[in-house]
């Protein structure tokens, strides 16, 4: 029987009970595209470990009962933290830095636009505890240095806001106003580092700490060595629950809060947010995994349903075959091949989800999925091995089939 006949009679199966045969395809397409990305992430996680541990998690500390800049509403931040926080926390074992920051509302103005903004004040740890790239001509230490004179009056553009105002013309040096005052900017944060983590940090602007004490002199929160935020970057395979005890206690020692005194700030782990949580290499392919394996029994028992059904439609052909002397195994590897070739169409159709997938993943986010031909080729292999398990009922039920009696009661 010709390959174009046994996809015709295979399709004919699904056909005949849609549900159960939607059922069939698209449970073994899931668990397919399922399995291939736990293997993808298993060669990046577990393989690739070393590159997953070298990833640090993050801590975000906020003033008083601000859980995020977002969800400020009038302008400021109230201040609880100062840059002597930070200077304590930086010697925490465990810390790979430490950052100072503050929020503020404002206008850019930049020839006939005018935007509102947030600004966020930073210092010169900002964006390595981020783990954020910059472009441009200054290094985060050169932009938060108070004795550049070019760093006092530089900004850098989250990536978003560049586009907004310039297209994809490069914005580095061109000047840009900022309450009143004029701005050279002097680099971009990748949208792609900055989009991923909470915060609408992407269409910000960040100034040093400096700067925007002199522009915003009025702010009570930006007088002597307030801030508003602390981001912490913790050294590769630190306890990080440990680690935030120790800034909660360090923390609490230094503001002189008594035992049945609440905090007066907020501390979040912002790990996950960045897809740095340490143990995401490790649930994540057992996740898909689980899921692979729910997908694949669902559609491999609907696909042997199918098959068993195809058999009783097309008993009397079968006995038809098998009293004008066909053999019962050609009977046999019709039916399995059917089945595979269903079980193949299948897996086809998730390898093309999986890599659709993991095209989008690599667009949003900083994860690469690399599907390598050995992982494409094993899963066609289980493809054919589950249309064949299968099959297997359903084929030795049709080479079996008594001639007599089908043609008889049919």
């Amino acid at each position: 029987m010709s390959l174009r006949d046994t996809l015709a009679t295979a399709w004919q199966a699904i056909c005949r009970q849609p549900y159960i045969g939607a059922q069939a395809f698209f449970g073994l397409a899931i668990g397919t595209a399922a399995l291939l990305g736990a293997l993808a992430l298993g060669q990046v996680g577990i393989a690739g470990n070393d590159a997953h541990s070298a990833v640090p998690s993050r801590l975000e500390i906020f003033s008083e009962n601000s859980y995020a800049p977002a969800a400020i509403s009038d302008g400021r931040q109230t201040v609880a933290l100062t840059t002597a926080d930070v200077a304590a926390i930086r010697r925490l074992d465990g810390v790979s830095s430490a950052a100072a920051s503050l929020l503020r509302f404002s206008r850019v103005n930049y020839a006939d636009s005018s935007l509102p903004i947030s600004v966020y004040a930073v210092d010169a740890d900002y964006f390595a505890a981020h783990g954020w790239a910059l472009t441009g001509a200054f290094s985060a230490q050169d932009f938060s240095d108070a004795n550049n004179a070019d760093a006092n009056s530089a900004v850098i553009l989250g990536s978003s806001l560049s586009a907004e105002i310039f297209a994809e013309a490069d914005p580095t040096g061109k000047i840009i106003q900022l309450g009143g005052s004029n701005f050279h900017i002097s680099g971009v944060v990748s949208a792609k580092d900055a989009s991923t983590f909470f915060g609408d940090y992407a269409t910000a602007v960040f100034m040093p700490l400096p700067t925007a004490q002199g522009l915003f002199a009025g702010s009570n929160e930006l007088s002597g060595d307030a801030i508003g935020q602390i981001s912490v970057r913790i050294v590769p395979g630190a306890d990080v629950a440990s680690l935030q005890q120790q800034i909660r206690s360090l923390l609490r020692r230094q503001h002189g809060l008594a035992s049945n005194q609440q905090d007066d700030f907020q501390l979040r782990d912002f790990s996950a947010l960045d897809g740095t949580n340490q143990h995401s290499a490790v649930w994540s392919p057992r996740m898909l995994v689980d899921i692979a394996m729910i997908a694949l029994l669902l559609g491999a028992a609907a696909l042997s349903r199918i098959m068993l059904l195809s058999v009783d439609d097309r008993a009397r052909e079968i006995g038809l075959r098998i009293a004008t002397g066909a053999d019962p195994r050609a009977i046999q590897s019709r039916f399995l091949a059917e089945s595979v070739m269903i079980a193949v169409a299948a897996g086809i159709f998730g390898m093309l989800l999986a890599a659709v997938s993991a095209f989008w993943l690599e667009q949003t986010t900083d994860h690469r999925l690399h599907l390598s031909a050995v992982t494409m080729l094993t899963t066609v292999i289980l493809a054919c091995a589950i249309g064949a398990l299968c099959g297997l009922l359903p084929a030795n039920k049709a080479s079996r089939l008594n001639p007599a009696v089908v043609l008889r009661d049919r």
